[in-house]
């Protein structure tokens, strides 16, 4: 099975920071797992991404955005081009996402 190269956009990047911080702020250890959960939730993502479904929603592309839950309270918003996996959003399922797209 092939593998798919993951790439995280600076946007992703940031969001992925700022909810490390904020939980950091509340509690260290809940930070320090939500960081390994995260990663290993996105490079799974080396291996058939297309497991994940895409999200259907009229504020979104057609068939463009996939979905990952990860860590109970967060999904993951990435596209695929070619052999390379994008993650473009890490949001926190407690916000309103749909409005930060």
């Amino acid at each position: 099975m092939k593998k798919y190269n993951i790439h995280i956009s600076q946007k992703a990047n940031s969001m992925f920071n700022e909810h490390i911080r904020f939980l950091g702020q509340i509690n260290a250890a809940a930070s320090e797992k939500l960081i390994d959960d995260l990663m290993s939730a996105i490079f799974s993502l080396d291996i058939l991404p297309e497991r994940c479904p895409f999200i259907d929603e009229e504020y979104v592309p057609k068939k463009y955005y996939r979905k990952l839950s990860a860590a109970k309270y967060y999904i993951i918003l990435f596209h695929i081009v070619d052999r390379t996996v994008h993650i473009d959003h890490i949001f926190n399922t407690r916000q309103d996402y749909q409005r930060l797209l």
